[in-house]
């Protein structure tokens, strides 16, 4: 019998977690990095007797009476400038403006406040220098962030003068995290589980009394008056969404003027892999080289499907004879197999892996155990330990669909003379000869959906 592996010590899951992110974002946004014109540019800001790092991106062409200081998110903890940089440069080729991407000393290595104090003199120094940064001395300076981050840019809205507008994204507002959302969205399919929650917060603060510091809750500020205007854009599936609305609520009784735009069928932390949200069509089929499509004879049309909640369920069960790559998990107590998917896009490649609890083991035990330790997620996926093995596979046929509309974010975002018939300007695609009709953006539908059936 092999022992268990030793458990990682939070400094470990600290380094493994943030070396995850940065090799996930990576992968999901390779395909945008060179489509990127515009520079790049290393700095340091000295503050708080440190030196705090920022890259500056400056699109092509660039408007120089705006600047956005950005904020990453990761719970103060995991993520950085290197995961959130596509995004970063998207929005700034977007809108023709400079954004500044702010890399804060994070947790546990530094706790709060010491990230605060980061961001807020980084902003301060900008302020105070920003023509030093492209732009005109009366330049509009905005704050952006995502979920973290945005809690750090509404935050440093109430403590500095000056601030033209803030853009915050599923951001935290209030770190008691009392809102109903917290409740509703608990299912590791949401990703931002309560125990990840609970591990990011004890990694970013010393103790539960700075939860209720108005800096870090900005929801507990005594005043919300004389804020520059603000857009906000929580995620529908998102344990962080009710904190936009009751951020909203205050800013509007204190007439501070907002707009809301809640990004449907989402989760938490789709905003800094852009990479991922194509407005278009792949095709997977499975892999004829490995194994071979299910046959439509062979499904039953009619089949019981027995639930977490022990309810019996008619349903479409194909199934199949094959070969396999197939392991077992003893920490889980689950089958693991690994499906290989083909793409009509041969550089992209996919995996589907299904996890079967064994007999008499709870799905609900499962999923609390992927969602407190993560590494084991890591293991299932790595295809650790897994042989190939000939069984009879029975698959659920189904399919989801999403379909949200972000014309009006992106205008919110200032990309609005593309969708202004009479200012849009695509003469790159279409000669001005030709535009007679002025070729210009209505509008800018994101649908993803997953059909799982015989073919793929």
């Amino acid at each position: 019998m092999q022992s268990s592996p030793p458990a990682l010590t939070n400094e470990n899951r600290v380094i493994e977690t943030r070396k995850q992110a940065e090799l996930v974002h990576a992968k999901m946004n390779e395909k945008l990095i060179p489509t990127f014109k515009g520079t790049l540019q290393e700095q340091m800001v000295n503050v708080n007797s440190t030196e705090i790092p920022i890259t500056i991106y400056t699109p092509v062409d660039v408007n120089k009476t705006k600047l956005v200081i950005f904020f990453h998110g990761g719970g103060f903890t995991v993520c950085s400038r290197k995961t959130h940089q596509t995004i970063v440069n998207v929005l700034a080729d977007a809108t023709k403006t400079i954004w500044i991407s702010v890399e804060y000393r994070r947790g546990p290595e530094h706790k709060f406040p010491i990230w605060w104090e980061d961001a807020c003199e980084v902003t301060r120094h900008i302020l105070e220098n920003k023509e030093s940064y492209g732009v005109e001395s009366s330049a509009k300076v905005g704050l952006a962030g995502d979920s973290a981050g945005a809690a750090l840019s509404a935050s440093i809205c109430h403590t500095l003068k000056n601030i033209d507008f803030q853009i915050l994204v599923f951001g935290i507002f209030d770190m008691r995290r009392t809102t109903p959302s917290y409740k509703e969205f608990v299912h590791p399919m949401y990703f931002l589980t309560p125990e990840m929650l609970d591990w990011l917060t004890s990694s970013a603060f010393r103790d539960t009394n700075d939860l209720t510091d108005p800096r870090a809750s900005v929801l507990l500020k005594p005043s919300f008056e004389n804020l520059p205007p603000c857009l906000l854009i929580p995620a529908e599936l998102d344990p962080l969404r009710d904190d936009s609305y009751a951020y909203q609520k205050v800013l509007d009784d204190a007439g501070v003027k907002t707009k809301m735009v809640l990004i449907k069928g989402v989760i938490h932390g789709y905003f800094s892999v852009p990479g991922t949200q194509k407005n278009n069509k792949v095709n997977i089929n499975f892999n004829d080289t490995k194994i071979k499509e299910f046959s439509k004879n062979l499904t039953n049309k009619n089949a019981d499907f027995h639930e977490a909640n022990g309810k019996i369920s008619k349903v479409a069960l194909m199934h199949h004879r094959g070969k396999f790559p197939y392991a077992e998990n003893n920490d889980l107590h689950v089958q693991i197999v690994h499906i290989p998917y083909k793409s009509e896009n041969k550089d992209v490649e996919f995996v589907f892996t299904m996890i079967l609890p064994n007999r008499r083991v709870q799905l609900d035990v499962v999923e609390q155990k992927l969602a407190s330790q993560p590494d084991l997620m890591q293991k299932l996926l790595s295809h650790q330990n897994t042989r190939t093995e000939e069984f009879h596979l029975y698959l659920l046929k189904f399919k989801m669909e999403t379909t949200f509309e972000l014309s009006d974010i992106l205008q919110q975002l200032e990309m609005k003379d593309a969708f202004n018939s009479y200012k849009a300007n695509f003469t790159g695609i279409v000669s001005e000869k030709t535009d007679r009709d002025r070729l210009y953006i209505s509008k800018v539908i994101h649908k993803v959906f997953i059909d799982v059936n015989e073919e793929g």
